[in-house]
């Protein structure tokens, strides 16, 4: 009973993003770009996937705010990285960006994963698992009340309901650990100063601009060791960029 509830609830939850994002989508349509961006922002707090960082990116774009723009086409593209519209939309505003670097993709088995996985979604595939779930209940149901026949049926397709339930549901966790566990970032202030230590009185080593995507090595209090594509590294401290 438990389980059907939060079922129940969390169907709910989703029916309520989902008329948000609507909401959004029509704010977006009419031109008031500033209230849609508000919008998005606060589905994008909890609720994460590649529609709803593309639409984002695309009003950070209208309103002239490219590294704002930068940093969701980068979180779209980790939900979906094949979407030719994602790929074009962000090569389109990286040429605005002062720094021009390279982007690496060394990482063949990340990206496969994201793009096999992470196209239906974390949130897709928890909605998958809370069908399963419910489904399992049904089953359940039919085990306890059916009469023979329906009873062996009951408990065969039950079990393999949950086990699938199971499986999907580590899906939806996998899915949304890989989009959190991430070590880029994009530069947000309009130009940065890295230093050789993470102290104010270091050495400068070379400066960055807005919208720069840089490798996070390691954090230190206010401060974050960076790695450039070209193999350079150096500190920024941490309100300086945000993480994809």
């Amino acid at each position: 009973m438990l389980v059907f509830l939060s079922s129940l609830n969390l169907l709910w939850c989703q029916s309520d993003v989902d008329t948000q994002f609507a909401s959004a989508n029509a704010l977006y349509e009419s031109g008031n770009l500033e209230e849609a961006i508000k919008t998005y922002e606060s589905l994008a707090v909890t609720y994460g996937n590649r529609q709803l960082e593309y639409n984002l990116a695309n009003s950070y774009y209208r309103t002239g705010q490219i590294p704002k723009a930068i940093l969701h086409y980068e979180r779209a593209l980790r939900y979906a990285p094949e979407n030719e519209d994602v790929i074009y939309n962000l090569n389109r505003a990286r040429l605005q960006t002062v720094d021009k670097m390279e982007s690496e993709d060394s990482n063949r088995f990340s990206q496969w994963w994201k793009s096999k996985l992470m196209h239906v979604g974390a949130d897709s595939w928890a909605n998958i698992s809370i069908l399963l779930a419910i489904l399992t209940l049904a089953l359940a149901a039919l085990f306890l009340f059916g009469k023979s026949a329906m009873r062996r049926f009951g408990f065969s397709a039950g079990f393999a309901t949950l086990v699938l339930c199971f499986i999907c549901f580590w899906f939806s966790l996998s899915a949304k650990s890989a989009q959190l566990a991430t070590s880029e970032a994009i530069i947000l202030t309009a130009k940065v100063e890295v230093m050789s230590a993470p102290n104010d009185s270091a050495k400068e080593l070379f400066i960055l601009h807005e919208g720069s995507k840089v490798s996070v090595l390691r954090e230190s209090d206010a401060w974050m060791e960076i790695k450039l594509s070209n193999g350079e590294v150096g500190w920024l401290k941490s309100s300086d960029m945000e993480i994809i």
